[in-house]
């Protein structure tokens, strides 16, 4: 029986040593295997640190360019701020000077109101004065027996009315004399 026993011994021994030999072939060809994969997954993490690290610096320079356009466009918003500053002084001018000149029209316009209303109103009493002369000229040419600038056909004004014939009367040295 011991010999039976040393025999099944060892035939479990080398049927052991040959499971593992086998076992060791695996592992074997599987480590050469990844070996292979390696050299592939290898170069693949190669290639993506690479487009990492250019990623990176393009990201890098694509913040300097907004950081240099931020700035610029902060610069150009100054000077919008000041010129529309300026704009709105220039407006505020221009309305004290138009209002200004408003004013200054509006007494002009009063000014000549004033200064020609007495011109028209001895204008008036002119144009009163001569109708009157002309009245007085028609009469003496009818008692003359000579035709008359109205029975000729000409356009004659008319007298103001007369109260301001009166008072016109008065003023005017040549009515005064005439007498009506």
């Amino acid at each position: 029986m011991e010999q039976n026993f040393a025999l099944y011994t060892d035939a479990i021994l080398v049927m052991a040593s040959l499971g593992a030999a086998l076992y060791c072939l695996r592992l074997h060809q599987q480590l050469k295997r990844f070996q292979r994969a390696d050299r592939g997954v290898g170069e693949a993490i190669k290639r993506l640190t690479e487009a990492t690290r250019l990623s990176q610096s393009a990201a890098a320079e694509i913040r300097d360019q907004v950081k240099e356009s931020l700035a610029a466009l902060d610069a150009r918003y100054g000077d919008l701020q000041v010129k529309r500053q300026e704009v709105d002084d220039l407006l505020d001018a221009i309305e004290g000077q138009m209002g200004q000149h408003m004013r200054r029209c509006t007494e002009a316009r009063q000014l000549t109101e004033q200064a020609l209303t007495p011109l028209v109103h001895k204008a008036e009493m002119e144009i009163h004065a001569l109708t009157k002369a002309l009245e007085v000229a028609t009469r003496l040419r009818r008692l003359h027996g000579e035709e008359s600038p109205v029975d000729s056909g000409l356009n004659l004004r008319t007298a103001p009315d007369a109260a301001s014939a009166t008072g016109s009367l008065s003023n005017n040295p040549f009515l005064r004399a005439v007498g009506e």
